[in-house]
């Protein structure tokens, strides 16, 4: 399964084992990730999906780390801001 764009990648990191026949190769660019390609991962891959394009941030390093739990990262709220919240109430007070 394939998700994102691999189209100049700097650098693979590859989560799981690829001699047992389950792994996922997750693509960055400048640090982003940007496409996850996984054989029989298939949480690997729904996590990345939602991941990619989005304000939410994995290192490089996180998707190296088997212990890193991806699905946290998809549920974990956005920090980023919506244009609204970075300007406060517009209520007048």
């Amino acid at each position: 399964m394939i998700a994102g764009f691999s189209q100049g990648v700097d650098k693979w990191i590859l989560r799981g084992e690829a001699e047992g026949g389950a792994f996922s190769t997750f693509g960055f660019r400048n640090s982003s990730l940007v496409v996850v390609e996984s054989v029989n991962r298939a949480g690997d891959h729904a996590a990345a999906k939602r991941i990619i394009g989005t304000a939410k941030t994995l290192t490089p390093e996180d998707a190296a780390n088997p212990a890193f739990d991806l699905r946290a990262l998809v549920l974990k709220p956005s920090t980023a801001q919506t244009p609204r919240a970075a300007f406060g109430s517009l209520e007048a007070g």
